[in-house]
């Protein structure tokens, strides 16, 4: 499944209000006034380390220029900053094919920028009664199938070097 089918927005939240980051457009070619994913990914990485892949891949550091979301004219120039890990900072990037996902360690480049925030963001997934969405993500190189995801909460932790994973499940009724 790619992002477009699973996900219907990415937001950072700050305090009681958000701002989104990426909408997906419920229609197919519908029009958004909202940012958007340019085609159709495939991944969509949080990545607050320089490295991905087990250290063979620097995604951020070798991304485009190329901004991977349609925007608002206002919003096309973004300036981001290499990455960092003490920097405060999540690296938000995705990879328009699993080819180009599996080939960032042998040739690097593939990735296209989102965003790069501190957080804390909201991954909102479509909900489906027709079908059974799974989504997998890695954490910390664990992987972690999730069936019919309803929402994530991303946020760095708030001491350095003292990191916590929770994941809260939801038992359906019986």
């Amino acid at each position: 499944m790619t992002m477009n089918e699973v996900l219907l927005k990415i937001v950072k939240v700050d305090g009681a209000s958000e701002k989104n980051i990426v909408t997906v457009p419920i229609k197919e070619n519908a029009e958004s006034d909202e940012s958007h994913f340019v085609g159709d990914p495939v991944s969509v990485v949080f990545l607050n380390i320089g490295s991905y892949m087990g250290g063979r891949a620097q995604p951020w550091r070798n991304a485009g220029e190329e901004l991977g979301l349609v925007s608002k004219p206002e919003e096309t120039k973004r300036e981001f900053q290499p990455e960092s890990y003490g920097d405060g900072l999540i690296e938000v990037f995705s990879f328009s094919s699993m080819l180009k996902l599996s080939m960032e360690t042998v040739i690097s480049g593939n990735a296209s920028r989102l965003a790069q925030d501190s957080g804390p963001f909201r991954i909102v997934f479509q909900e489906s009664v027709e079908k059974n969405i799974v989504t997998y993500i890695n954490i910390d190189g664990e992987y972690y199938r999730l069936n019919k995801p309803k929402e994530i909460s991303l946020k760095l932790a708030d001491k350095p070097f003292c990191s916590s994973v929770r994941i809260v499940q939801r038992n359906p009724p019986k």
